[in-house]
């Protein structure tokens, strides 16, 4: 079954390691502001997940793979 995708979820699926790397930043700084390890580990496990996120995103796509 080949279920097309709308145009939004397009765009959530294209921005969600950006969406994951800025929610997990804030987490982590309300875990500063607030004094809270756990506030602070949860938004750098979010930072983690987004980079590593961007990185599986960028292999599919592979815009470098002129040669």
């Amino acid at each position: 079954m080949d279920k097309k995708r709308g145009f939004v979820g397009y765009l959530i699926g294209l921005l969600m390691p950006l969406i994951l790397v800025l929610g997990g930043a804030g987490l982590a700084a309300l875990g500063v502001v607030q004094g809270s390890l756990v506030l602070i580990v949860m938004g750098l496990v979010v930072v983690a997940a987004g980079v590593l996120w961007s990185v599986v995103v960028l292999e599919l796509t592979n815009p470098f793979d002129w040669f």
